[in-house]
């Protein structure tokens, strides 16, 4: 059975502190993670991009593995990827 992995995070630093602030969150990210250890998600400054496994030191960390299909894992990380240099950071959102 294969796991789809979500990785909710705050990090340190200004942009993390602002978005969990006006958020009125615990949380200031939140990004899947990839069999090959990397994490997908979209980034200030940067969009959607694929990082290694240590782009960050979060100062709080929360992961949920949901299963799922093999073929539903290789669906998401497909779509996910497709969204790599191509989408942009929504700062509205």
């Amino acid at each position: 059975m294969a796991f789809i992995t979500i990785r909710f995070i705050k990090n340190s630093g200004l942009v993390s502190a602002a978005v969990a602030f006006l958020t009125d969150s615990l949380w200031s990210h939140c990004e899947i993670g990839t069999p090959e250890g990397t994490w997908l998600g979209a980034h200030a400054g940067i969009g959607v991009q694929e990082l290694p496994a240590d782009w960050a030191t979060p100062v709080r960390d929360y992961r949920y593995a949901v299963p799922c299909t093999d073929a539903q894992l290789a669906a998401m990380l497909a779509w996910g990827r497709s969204k790599v240099g191509v989408v942009d950071y929504d700062y509205s959102d």
